[in-house]
């Protein structure tokens, strides 16, 4: 859809004016002679449609035979715009130059992407392909790839991959650490709690059990260990730790319910604000204003590129959606329910997914006329265990 629209506007098309009752003739002769109509709009006594420069021209002379008045309105597309670009020579020169500009912004490199980083610090990092002159400003043309991830590799041993794609005005630097693959996979390590929780099943299948079933044991903290200390030759043994550890974990989600409260539904109406962003700074090319008192706001960002090549140009639309307030009103049992299923919804989206709730303990803080507060706490069962690498 977006191709065909962008076709017609390339080829140029007018909007015309079919005065009087003879709308339907019109119609009824563009279908006979062929001719492609679109957004066609009735109004009290005359239709508005678009239509091709080609369509208009076969039209036209066909109308003045069959009495048929018709008036342009609007020219829109490639062939008008050229016609107007001729006129004003000055403005052509401009236009020229700006694509020269555009051009040229986008030979230098304006964003530096860094994904994969665990352990190495992020400004050291930065700061390294700063002195490697891959930096923001940086003509694209000059940077060598293959040379740069030899260096950061020399640089950084902890690395064990580096891949360094230069997209347009972007440039991708993705890196895999040795401590994150091999954590994963090999070496020893020990197996330590990811969440609080109180143990209800341990299964050792490497390692030494550090806690029993009944335990607390908190966010962190070690249940099996991958050392182990071997009696006969009274040394001690790296191994990797395996086991299952199962524990209660409990989620707690908070809701509140008014006697009376306001909701904002959307009425269906709408205005678009676009902004221009060049190097963080947002112009304002819409000269709409916003008509609603109360409203709500979404934000997209379109980054312009030429080809796979982003600039550093975004347009920033900000539209706002017409809101009408609704006021309703709960009696006590209402506000409990309102309350409980907030709260419910809130402890839930604590909880892992997949995990299976065991038990549900609703509380009741307050309850009044005015206002009901409650406080819902979710158990679960789950394994809380998780790899941490032994560095030696």
């Amino acid at each position: 859809m977006f191709l065909i629209q962008l076709m017609k506007k390339l080829k140029g098309y007018v909007t015309v004016k079919v005065m009087g009752k003879k709308g339907e003739r019109f119609i009824n002769l563009a279908m006979r002679m062929d001719v492609e109509l679109w957004n066609i709009k009735r109004e009290k006594d005359y239709l508005i449609l678009n239509l091709s420069i080609a369509g208009y021209r076969k039209m036209w002379q066909q109308c003045r035979k069959e009495n048929i008045p018709i008036k342009i309105i609007r020219k829109k597309g490639g062939p008008f715009l050229l016609h107007k670009l001729r006129k004003r020579k000055v403005f052509s020169v401009g236009l020229i130059l700006f694509i020269l500009v555009i051009y040229i912004i986008s030979s230098f490199i304006w964003f530096v992407d860094v994904t994969g980083l665990e352990t190495i610090d992020y400004n050291q990092f930065s700061t390294f392909l700063k002195e490697q002159n891959l930096k923001v400003g940086t003509f694209k043309y000059f940077i060598d790839t293959e040379k740069l991830e030899q260096n950061i590799k020399l640089a950084f041993p902890q690395i064990a991959w580096v891949s360094i794609n230069v997209r347009g005005t972007q440039v991708l630097v993705e890196v895999v650490e040795k401590e994150g693959e091999e954590a994963t996979e090999k070496g020893p390590a020990n197996l330590i709690a990811v969440k609080d929780g109180v143990i209800t099943k341990i299964l050792v299948l490497s390692g030494q059990q550090e806690v029993n079933v009944g335990d607390t044991v908190a966010k962190n903290q070690l249940l099996i260990s991958g050392q182990l200390f071997n009696e006969e030759t009274r040394t001690h043994m790296l191994v990797r730790a395996f086991g299952i550890v199962e524990a209660r974990v409990w989620y707690e989600g908070y809701g509140e319910a008014l006697q009376q409260e306001s909701l904002y539904k959307k009425t269906g109406n709408s205005v678009a604000v676009k902004y221009i962003e060049v190097f963080g700074k947002k112009i304002r090319i819409s000269k709409k204003n916003i008509p609603y008192e109360k409203y709500s706001k979404g934000i997209t960002v379109n980054r312009l590129a030429i080809k796979d090549s982003p600039l550093p140009f975004k347009v920033v639309i900000e539209r706002y959606y017409e809101i009408k307030e609704e006021k309703n009103k709960y009696n006590i049992t209402q506000m409990e329910r309102l309350a409980r299923e907030r709260a419910i919804e809130n402890a839930m989206k604590k909880v892992p997914d997949g995990v299976e709730i065991v038990n549900k303990t609703v509380n009741i803080i307050e309850r009044s006329g005015k206002i009901v507060r409650v406080k819902v706490i979710l158990e679960t069962i789950e394994d809380i265990g998780k790899i941490q690498r032994i560095n030696y």
